[in-house]
């Protein structure tokens, strides 16, 4: 969540926590809500060390895409995979994706970033997410990763006093921030962004909030956060890097990658197990139920999740079936040509 909080933010933060003084207050003018919220929505998809880097070879190219078309008996419901965080050249989409949204009365986000009370996340975050009375983060994780911590913030200039007082989760979170600004990734870019900006006056439904989000990081253990933490950075030199391959595996719609990550990322041991219940599985089911009952009235639904969430067996798009939905998965392709300004407002 890296960006620019007003000077009013920064003192606010400074009172919090006054032994960490002008470090702490100079680091928070650097943070952004917006990226927070961004980097919350990253949850799904902690480690990204195998996404493809295969590029389309032409910008004609077909793909697959992440969308799916849902039937139930009143009404139809278009799943969307999103990449919370993005760049230019994620535009123009497909135009099948934008009039299925052209089309629905109906925008199903997990979070709402446009409505973020930006300075209420930030302050909630950090009061649920820094150690306080003297306690710090070396305390709490393993030397080795302290030391790849210690690593990252030398090579992207970042204080390491800024982070010594954050939990694990909180440490993950602003990290993850720091790689999407590093690779050109913007939340002001982001799929969902991009639809929520063009909502037409579409009714907008939140499946969460940043609020649920954060409480939910906080209550895990702290081996559950320490796990997390593992997970997200358990290769912080390239992370920049593999957040634009896992853009790239959105372009083309390549399942099998996207799968493969969120796979080996929970079953490594009991407790990233633990993690993946919490942090993916319970929430696909949560987001299933309540998409489910959209499909239940007569309005048209256009549904933009973290495309981790709908994939798998235990995915949304799976527990939709389930439901007795009928769901197919809907070809998209390429604009022809890809005008150079088509990327949503930021």
């Amino acid at each position: 969540m890296i960006g620019e909080l007003s000077c009013r933010r920064a003192r606010n933060a400074t009172a919090l926590f006054p032994d960490k003084g002008t470090v702490m207050a100079t680091f928070l003018k650097r943070l952004h809500a917006r990226r927070l919220a961004a980097a919350l929505l990253l949850l799904a998809i902690p480690a990204f060390a195998d996404a493809p880097a295969t590029q389309p070879a032409t910008s004609s190219v077909k793909r697959a895409g992440f969308m799916w078309k849902a039937t139930s008996p009143t009404t139809t419901a278009y799943l969307v995979g999103s990449i919370h965080a993005a760049s230019e050249d994620m535009y123009p989409l497909p135009p099948e994706m934008e009039q299925a949204f052209k089309d629905a009365s109906v925008l199903v986000v997990e979070l709402d970033i446009t409505k973020v009370n930006q300075l209420a996340v930030s302050m909630k975050a950090m009061d649920l997410g820094m150690y306080k009375n003297g306690d710090t983060l070396d305390k709490h994780v393993p030397a080795e990763t302290m030391e790849q911590i210690r690593t990252f913030c030398k090579d992207n200039g970042l204080p390491e006093v800024a982070l010594s007082t954050m939990k694990p989760w909180m440490a993950g979170l602003t990290m993850a921030g720091v790689a999407m600004t590093k690779a050109g990734l913007d939340p002001g870019k982001g799929i969902d962004e991009h639809f929520l900006q063009e909502d037409q006056g579409k009714k907008v439904v939140e499946l969460e909030s940043a609020d649920a989000q954060i409480q939910m990081l906080s209550s895990l253990t702290d081996a559950e956060q320490v796990s997390f933490l593992k997970m997200s950075n358990d290769d912080l030199k390239n992370m920049a890097g593999e957040l634009k391959d896992l853009a790239v595996a959105w372009k083309v719609g390549d399942e099998k990658s996207m799968l493969k990550l969120l796979d080996e990322s929970y079953d490594t041991d009991a407790t990233a197990k633990s993690v993946g219940e919490k942090l993916v599985y319970s929430r696909n089911a949560a987001m299933a139920e309540k998409i489910g009952d959209l499909l239940k009235g007569k309005d048209k639904v256009f549904v933009v999740v973290g495309t981790a969430h709908l994939l798998g067996d235990r995915g949304v798009v799976a527990l939709l079936k389930k439901q007795g939905l009928k769901i197919e998965r809907v070809a998209m392709t390429l604009p022809t040509t890809q005008p150079a300004a088509t990327s949503p407002a930021p």
